[in-house]
């Protein structure tokens, strides 16, 4: 979301594409380019878009949660059930310490 977010910060600055330019600090066909794929990304994710301006939250934890939980299945190669990958789970994303002092 952060392109969204900049993406936002650039049109309500820019009222013009001379405005735009001057914040991008960018040729005016390089502004126009930049503009022209803001407005189509915009368009593509338009109600993510406006989720986030009304509510100002991302699914960006659940994201991370994710990535951690994945790294921890690439990791070992696979479990031979779910309750070892369960516990797989909250051991490495609690933080525990396999040698506690």
């Amino acid at each position: 979301m952060l392109f969204e977010r900049f993406a936002i910060d650039v049109l309500l600055g820019a009222q013009t594409v001379q405005v735009a330019k001057g914040i991008l600090q960018s040729s005016w066909d390089e502004t126009w380019h930049i503009l022209k794929k803001i407005a189509k990304t915009i368009q593509e994710r338009l109600p993510n878009v406006v989720i986030y301006c009304m509510h100002g939250i991302t699914n960006a934890v659940a994201e991370g949660m994710n990535s951690k939980i994945m790294s921890i299945k690439r990791r070992v190669g696979g479990y031979r059930d779910r309750e070892n990958f369960k516990t797989a789970i909250y051991f490495y994303y609690g933080g525990l310490d396999l040698y506690p002092r």
